[in-house]
């Protein structure tokens, strides 16, 4: 059903923010109805779509009642159509105790709410919790799975790992208590909502840490339309825009972490690998004003906090160094910023 009125309530509400889903959106959604675990609510978030996701998710909903549809009045853009999430839980038009999101091009394991389950017996007094997950291609097949979680981790460690680039997270695989993400103010409003999930989630294991299982029980899906798996001159911008407003977030909810030696050699990692490759000509002519005066800043910043990162390590494994991984970027997007240049003509 379409609808604005306050919707029965559940255990788990799922939300799913789409436009122009395409032949995806069925299968994230019959993956939603196949979970094992049955107390749930999913709420599509249908934001203009002409392909006729529309029609799809209304057609879903009158088959399951636990199914809903809230439209846009009007095109809310990427950000807007997920800041939806916060102000149906704050309106009480979404009652739940725990929420998650998902992709319109993700997939729900049936395990998944059920693994949730588990982990909250074992550690109820987390703020967040996360499954294991899988990375796939277009076509559903396997590309590797995600590299390993702990049982438990502090949004300090979260940050650390991901400033190594030693923990995968796209967003999917995450659910928390509904009065937590009101708590802190919801999906936060960075460029394209580039490093908003992980904002997000160091947030929400503030104090009480992240709760984490290695159980396989979801899949992000790569691919050209998906904002992990695109790149045009628009996206880098924001991309750099989006890394400096996380970073400057980061110093103000967490400035222990952010002064800490720990914090300042992950920030320097992240830096170099999301911004290091701008100091090329071959690039920074297709950043936006912003975007440039965000990367000289940031340059400034990864020289404050670069003292004892070693030359390679910030990548992981330490096999590639930071002078030929810049090169093989480097190359890639202006390759991929030609193409870009070329179909426009």
């Amino acid at each position: 059903m379409t609808s604005t009125a306050a919707l029965p309530a559940s255990q788990y509400v799922i939300f799913l923010p789409v436009r122009n889903g395409g032949d995806y959106l069925r299968l994230a959604i019959d993956s939603v109805r196949a979970q094992t675990y049955t107390d749930w609510r999913l709420v599509i978030l249908e934001n203009g779509s002409t392909d006729g996701t529309m029609d799809l998710a209304l057609a879903q909903s009158n088959i399951d009642p636990r199914i809903s549809v809230v439209a846009a009045s009007q095109d809310l853009g990427i950000v807007g159509n997920w800041q939806r999430v916060e102000t149906l839980l704050r309106s009480g038009t979404v009652t739940a105790q725990f929420a998650t999101l998902i992709g319109h091009d993700d997939i729900l394991y049936p395990n998944f709410l059920a693994a949730i389950e588990r982990l909250l017996v074992e550690q109820p007094t987390a703020g967040l919790y996360q499954t294991g997950f899988d990375l796939i291609d277009r076509q559903g097949q396997l590309i590797r799975p995600c590299k390993p979680l702990p049982t438990h981790e502090t949004s300090a460690d979260f940050l650390s790992s991901r400033g190594w680039g030693q923990r995968d997270s796209f967003g999917i695989g995450y659910v928390f208590r509904v009065a937590d993400y009101l708590r802190v103010g919801g999906i936060p409003d960075l460029p394209l909502l580039m490093f908003s999930d992980d904002l997000l989630f160091a947030r929400l294991a503030h104090p009480a840490g992240k709760a984490c299982t290695d159980e396989v029980a979801c899949a992000f899906r790569m691919h050209a339309g998906s904002t992990s798996g695109s790149q045009s001159a628009r996206r880098l911008s924001a991309s750099i825009e989006a890394l400096q407003c996380f970073l400057q977030h980061i110093e103000r909810d967490f400035p222990a972490y952010a002064s800490s030696a720990r914090g300042k050699a992950a920030t320097a990692s992240l830096i170099a690998r999301e911004a290091l490759i701008f100091r090329s000509p071959l690039l920074r002519w297709a950043l936006s004003p912003a975007a440039n005066q965000a990367i000289n800043e940031l340059h400034g910043k990864y020289g404050m906090c670069a003292n004892g990162v070693f030359r390679g390590r910030w990548l992981g494994s330490g096999l590639v160094t930071r002078d030929v991984y810049i090169a093989m970027r480097t190359a890639f997007l202006a390759l991929s910023l030609l193409r870009e240049r070329l179909r426009q003509k």
